[in-house]
């Protein structure tokens, strides 16, 4: 079965566009907040895996696009999706 992790900031829109959609869903999901230590620590350790694989806004000095959702499975990651149209696509 797989599981998902949800990277945010507290103040970003779309991060709470995502949330609303997964909780309409009735989807369970980690909710990990990046501006705390253990939320920063829990992201660099997958980073490397993964870093080729994250959209960066180059217009932003090429910070990495939230939100980040992960579905994972059995195997490792399966999915990266960063925007509400993608998440959704990934639950219709």
């Amino acid at each position: 079965m797989p599981t998902y992790d949800l990277y945010i900031f507290p103040n970003c829109d779309k991060c709470h566009e995502v949330k609303d959609f997964l909780n309409l869903k009735n989807i369970k999901y980690d909710e990990i907040d990046l501006t705390s230590d253990e939320g920063n620590q829990k992201f660099k350790n997958i980073y490397l895996s993964i870093r080729d694989r994250i959209k960066r806004d180059e217009a932003h000095g090429n910070m990495v696009v939230m939100p980040v959702f992960i579905k994972n499975n059995d195997s490792g990651i399966e999915a990266i999706v960063q925007d509400i149209e993608g998440i959704k696509a990934l639950f219709s």
